[in-house]
């Protein structure tokens, strides 16, 4: 599964070799491109790991969820001299890269709402609001259907 830190605004594709931490037992981070100058910093999670029971269960550990959302944090951070950096909610996972990179180009006036200066030019004339399947909110997680 891909989870997904936040998206970066440059023409570059973002230096990761620098980029330390994340989240525990998840791969190291990379950067996916949907296209224009937007990257998508993500990482690999095992579905075991942090399916939607696993995630339910570990919001009930104070400890659990710090820790995490200290770990999202600092990846985050390290961003941070990009032009633009939209920090996603903690625990938005996709089911596969090209699911993350598909909801990226498809909500990009959603995005632009949030966020206007991580998409320069675009100027929002209405938001949509959810993604197509609305379940894709339950237990606060952000998933997706296969």
């Amino acid at each position: 599964m891909t989870y997904l830190y936040c998206l970066v605004r440059g023409s570059r594709k973002p230096v990761l070799r620098r980029v330390t931490g994340g989240l525990p037992d998840a791969g190291p981070p990379r950067a996916l491109h949907p296209g224009e100058a937007l990257w998508l910093i993500v990482c690999h999670v095992d579905d075991e790991t942090y399916n939607e029971r696993a995630i339910a269960t570990g919001l009930r550990d104070l400890e659990w969820v710090s820790l995490r959302a200290v770990a999202h944090e600092r990846i985050v951070e390290q961003f941070l001299s990009a032009p633009a950096v939209l920090p996603m909610q903690l625990f938005t996972i996709f089911t596969t890269d090209a699911r993350a990179v598909d909801y990226v180009r498809k909500t990009p006036l959603e995005l632009a709402a949030i966020a206007s200066a991580a998409v320069p030019g675009l100027t929002p004339t209405g938001v949509a609001g959810l993604p197509d399947d609305a379940a894709d909110f339950q237990s606060g997680v952000l998933t997706d259907a296969a």
